[in-house]
């Protein structure tokens, strides 16, 4: 059953927290009054605008644009979580001076900016002014703009985009790594070939993008978590070190002062100049 939690609602923004159960078919068509922004948070679906058709995960960034019919679908049963930012009409004129994210559609976004939006998530649970919260939120829309405009000074050929797109739907909701031998067999392709349609389609090696995946699950789980160790083994990693080594390398912060961060609602920035002051 979809339920729709509203975290933050100021005249400049509304931010809520839907999660919903899709597939398999088609969900109905839907429009908006205002543009959108879509975090996708856990879960993962195809998006279809007009003749495009997007996968989208935890590793992507939505921009909706207002009066554009949009629908989703999944070939099974799948829940979907995801943070929607609704902006004003003169809020999104001083965000976007251009629709160049809107016509991008979707981007991939790095592992620092998914973070963020993991811990904003969170923060916005918290007891803090609505005006701060919105700021966060604001900034949150502004670094994701210019994530979107650098991926599509990037473009790629249209059959690497498909295959890239088959790719993501084979792991997007497995927990382990699928090896490139694998893969590439389930596809029906070279492994070279695979390896660099995938790279030119994300801009990242296949490999990496699924650990981002996994990166992502735990930014979710994170916040609940008490035992890192048991976490690091659900999610697939080989030990409590590999799991702290790889998220570190993506987040800039070990899991714990993650944590701690989203626990107390303090910003991700803040425990990075803690980090960096600490002595040793």
């Amino acid at each position: 059953m979809d339920s729709r939690t509203t975290l933050l609602d100021t005249p400049a923004l509304r931010v809520e927290l839907l999660r919903c159960r899709l597939g398999p078919g088609r969900t109905p068509a839907s429009y908006t009054e205002d543009r959108q922004v879509l975090f996708p948070l856990a879960g993962s679906f195809h998006w279809h605008v007009g003749q495009t058709t997007s996968f989208v995960d935890p590793n992507h960034v939505m921009f909706v644009e207002t009066d554009e019919e949009s629908l989703d679908t999944h070939p099974v049963p799948t829940e979907v979580t995801c943070l929607i930012a609704t902006v004003s009409a003169t809020t999104s004129r001083r965000l976007w001076r251009t629709p160049r994210a809107f016509r991008t559609r979707v981007a991939r976004i790095s592992p620092r900016l998914q973070a963020h939006q993991m811990w904003l998530a969170s923060a916005l649970h918290a007891d803090r002014p609505a005006a701060v919260q919105e700021a966060r939120v604001l900034d949150l829309l502004a670094a994701a703009t210019v994530e979107a405009g650098e991926v599509a000074s990037a473009p790629s050929s249209y059959a690497a985009q498909i295959l890239a797109r088959r790719a993501k739907a084979l792991f997007a909701d497995r927990g382990e790594l699928i090896a490139l031998s694998e893969l590439a067999e389930l596809l029906d392709v070279s492994p070279a070939h695979l390896t660099d349609s995938f790279h030119r389609a994300e801009g990242v090696p296949i490999v990496r993008y699924q650990i981002q995946l996994r990166i992502a699950r735990a930014l979710r789980a994170l916040p609940h978590a008490n035992d890192l160790a048991a976490l690091a083994v659900s999610l697939g990693f080989a030990s409590h070190s590999h799991f702290s080594t790889a998220f570190r390398a993506h987040v800039g912060l070990t899991p714990s002062q993650y944590r701690a961060a989203a626990r107390r609602g303090d910003s991700i920035e803040t425990i990075r100049k803690r980090a960096r002051a600490a002595p040793g």
